[in-house]
């Protein structure tokens, strides 16, 4: 009876040892499928994020091809003599504090109208009728447009930004029912020209020439030149 007791002792220790081991083997087992199914994922995320980084540099690589395009040479004509002479900050990044906005808050000198600039209303675009450019900030012209534009470095000090962002073509403004095509300057800080709560755009004297504006001081109103609607 001795060894019928030890011998069914030893089976049950050798059954116990075996399910013992076909656990570990089990643990060992979904250890490495675990293991194998994080790598997978963490393959997955590191794909994802240089899919991610590499359509973050095409979409950044697209304006410069356009600034090289054949209007380059209109992209980088820096601000003239006359610009800068009817602008004394205009390259000032940003406004001194001596400096007054032209289009001031408050001043009964602002002249205002409602259009659409591209796909953005303008419920009170401001208009000088004096300054030989149109004047748009950075910000603005990226709400607009697709595809943005950067900042730009001061060739004399590349650890400065520039002010003087460049010029565009032929960007689409409505009236009414009449659309045009003007030019603008783009520029890094336009609260030297316009208080930065009255807008950061301002229609200048080729717009007034091009769309036939006339200002009635005395009343205080703007009419159209009919001659001139719709012809761009």
């Amino acid at each position: 009876m001795e060894e019928e007791d030890v011998s069914s002792t030893n089976a049950c220790d050798l059954n116990f040892g075996g399910m013992e081991k076909r656990k570990e083997g089990v643990k060992e087992q979904g250890k490495e499928e675990n293991k194998i199914e994080t790598d997978m994922e963490v393959d997955e995320v590191i794909e994802e994020e240089e899919s991610e980084f590499k359509t973050d540099e095409e979409v950044e690589e697209i304006p410069e091809e356009e600034e090289d395009d054949g209007d380059g040479e209109n992209f980088n004509l820096f601000p003239t003599m006359m610009e800068l002479t009817h602008y004394e900050c205009l390259l000032k990044n940003a406004r001194p504090p001596w400096e007054k906005a032209r289009i001031r808050a408050g001043s009964p000198n602002n002249i205002k109208i409602s259009c659409m600039v591209g796909h953005l209303f303008k419920r009170h675009a401001y208009i000088d009728l004096e300054s030989p450019i149109n004047i748009m900030s950075k910000r603005q012209y990226n709400q607009i447009m697709t595809y943005g534009l950067r900042s730009r470095h001061k060739p004399s000090n590349p650890n400065k930004i520039s002010n003087f962002i460049g010029r565009i073509r032929g960007l689409k403004i409505f009236i009414g029912s009449f659309a045009y095509e003007c030019d603008f300057m783009i520029l890094e800080d336009t609260t030297s020209i316009i208080d930065h709560h009255l807008g950061e755009m301002v229609f200048e004297r080729p717009f007034i020439d091009k769309t036939g504006l006339v200002y009635n001081e005395e009343e205080g109103t703007v009419i159209f030149d009919e001659k001139k609607l719709g012809s761009s």
